[in-house]
């Protein structure tokens, strides 16, 4: 996951524009997150602020003056490390409509930001942001989550952590929230241990997620979507009912938890674009406020669970290998729950758990469009081994869409030990080809 030479890339584009503002800042004992004239040290907070404003405030110099956009470098004092010395932040908002990149001064390593506050980093609208080789987490024992995203902003090598909005009455978002305006691109970095109501690592609400190379792992939602939570509203336009953003996964999403949608809660489009894997995920309990085909969606989906709208046609797809194993659901489909179009390639769905549909639960629901699940050998072949429910009796695969005349085609998937019967085709009208793996 390590993207070679991005600090160069990042550099490069910000040096197009000659004499940039640039600031440093060091870091230090005070670690102020406020604006302070009085103590004689340009901090985080102030930096941010003279890049808003155009010009230097309280104690910062500009090292570039012009200030056509803007770059902060987080530089190690004498003695005073990145470990030992953190950074401090809160409520801080980039408004200017401007580049402006945050970074560490030495290649490589990593600062510290901290953050007590509800919102550590907003990024409005119009502004271009990249954050570069930083850990940002949330420090106070309130509500607070660590990026609201309206504008474009591009995290690479930095991670997101312990952010918590499970009381806040939005609560969608612990770690990252990107707004309908917002672009989020992520490269190398890590959503850790952050908790919401919905999307405890990141909820996409509308926006542009055009790629997300990350690990996001220990995240938790009080309702739905444990890593993420996918919601379009919009459609492309196009007629289809397709959403209107596609959000490009490569990575891993393991060890999430939620009451559905244990690792992605997905109701807009989603292609996992490099070899890829969801394990070890949780849906379990009740009160989930999401409803699937027989009422309430509590339990479902342990690995992804993918739900169309009545405006959007819910859409996961593979554009290379993805292995989906060790998921859990307490109630239908422990590695997929499925109202929308899963469009299968080269996936191994292994070891998965749930009451029915251990490894696939394809529900008898048509909410917008068709419903349907294809395994094709473009990626090659598809293997579907080891799923089992509990308590036994139930099936690893469940097909019950076909009653709408829609249906899962496995192609030449194959399926393996699984504990239980590997395929249910409820409903299906005769001849319709729907096939299970034997």
């Amino acid at each position: 996951m390590l993207v070679v030479g991005l600090v160069t890339l990042l550099t490069a584009t910000f040096a197009s524009t000659a004499h940039a503002a640039r600031y440093d800042v060091f870091t230090s004992s005070i670690a102020a997150s406020t604006i302070s004239a009085a103590d004689n040290y340009c901090s985080l907070a102030e930096a941010v602020k003279s890049i808003n404003d155009g010009s230097p405030v309280a104690n910062c110099i500009d090292k570039e003056p012009a200030n056509s956009s803007g770059q902060i470098d987080l530089t190690q004092a004498t003695g005073k490390s990145y470990a030992s010395f953190h950074y401090v932040i809160g409520n801080t908002t980039l408004t200017l409509n401007r580049s402006i990149l945050i970074t560490t001064a030495e290649e490589g390593d990593t600062a510290y930001v901290d953050s007590s506050s509800l919102l550590a980093f907003k990024v409005n609208s119009g502004v271009f942001a990249k954050f570069y080789g930083l850990d940002i987490r949330h420090t106070g024992t309130a509500s607070g989550r660590l990026v609201w995203n309206a504008g474009t902003l591009e995290l690479a090598s930095t991670t997101i952590r312990n952010g918590n909005v499970t009381t806040e009455p939005l609560g969608k978002g612990g770690g990252i929230y990107n707004q309908g305006t917002g672009t989020l691109s992520l490269y190398s970095c890590q959503l850790l241990n952050n908790s919401a109501k919905r999307g405890g690592g990141i909820y996409n609400d509308d926006g542009n997620v055009p790629f997300l190379d990350a690990t996001i792992s220990g995240n938790s939602a009080t309702m739905a979507g444990g890593g993420i939570y996918n919601m379009a509203i919009t459609a492309d336009g196009s007629g289809n009912g397709r959403a209107k953003w596609v959000m490009g996964i490569s990575g891993t999403i393991t060890g999430n938890s939620a009451k559905a949608g244990g690792g992605v809660f997905n109701r807009g489009e989603m292609w996992v674009k490099s070899s890829s894997s969801i394990t070890s995920n949780v849906a379990s309990g009740t009160g989930s406020g999401e409803t699937c085909h027989s009422g309430s969606c509590d339990g479902f989906g342990g690995g992804v669970l993918n739900l169309s709208s009545s405006a959007i046609t819910a859409g996961f797809r593979t554009m290379d290998h993805l292995t989906v194993s060790l998921n859990t659901a307490t109630g239908l489909g422990g590695a997929f729950y499925n109202t929308g179009q899963l469009n299968l390639s080269g996936i191994t769905i292994s070891s998965n758990t749930a009451k029915s549909g251990a490894a696939i639960f394809a529900a008898a629901l048509v909410i917008n469009g068709s419903n349907y699940c294809s395994f094709s050998t473009e990626l090659g072949q598809s293997s579907i081994n080891s799923n089992k429910t509990v308590p036994s009796g139930g099936y690893s695969i469940v097909d019950s869409s076909g009653a709408f005349g829609t249906y899962c085609s496995f192609g030449t998937a194959s399926a393996s030990n699984n504990s239980t019967p590997t395929c249910a085709p409820k409903g299906l009208p005769p001849g319709s080809g729907a096939k299970c793996p034997q």
